[in-house]
């Protein structure tokens, strides 16, 4: 039902006006999506993002080029810090959504429930959390990602996060 409801989301972030110039692919650019995830998701990225979390012990976002005329969007926060000085956004509780349209930005996704699809060039680093989540058929799901058009993988599981590259 979560996904059903993230594509209306994703079409009228396109429908914005300036928006699909946000998100349209620049030579380069890699794609990153990520569902039902379970653990930590970390970007270090210019481009675009657009998520949600169902559960989060914390958003964390980074605003890397003040100058580039958006801001980070949060939606759904119980608790809310942000530090003037960083240029950074804490974010707590349930349900939360978030969006960077443009320009260059740092996330730090962890939480139950991670969805998001991303779009440019930077870093990324992947680390589910399986052992806190059991399908009904037993087996630990943490949750899927895959890379430009890729086939969907498992988020990886353990203390060691896996290190990825968006876009060259």
């Amino acid at each position: 039902m979560r996904r059903i409801l993230l594509l209306p989301a994703l079409v009228g972030l396109l429908a914005l006006p300036g928006a699909s110039n946000a998100v349209r692919l620049a030579p380069g650019d890699g794609t990153l999506s990520v569902r039902d995830g379970l653990g930590m998701v970390y970007l270090s990225a210019r481009g675009a993002v657009i998520g949600r979390v169902d559960k989060a012990k914390k958003v964390v976002v980074t605003d890397l080029s003040e100058l580039d005329g958006s801001e980070p969007l949060l939606k759904g926060c119980d608790e809310r810090d942000y530090d003037k000085e960083e240029k950074t956004t804490l974010c707590k509780g349930k349900k939360i959504t978030f969006r960077v349209t443009r320009g260059k930005y740092e996330l730090r996704v962890v939480g139950e429930g991670i969805d998001l699809s991303a779009v440019g060039k930077g870093k990324v680093e992947l680390r589910g959390d399986g052992e806190l989540d059991w399908d009904n058929d037993g087996s630990l799901d943490d949750g899927e990602f895959r890379l430009d058009d890729g086939r969907w993988q498992s988020l990886p599981d353990g203390p060691k996060a896996k290190k990825l590259q968006l876009g060259d």
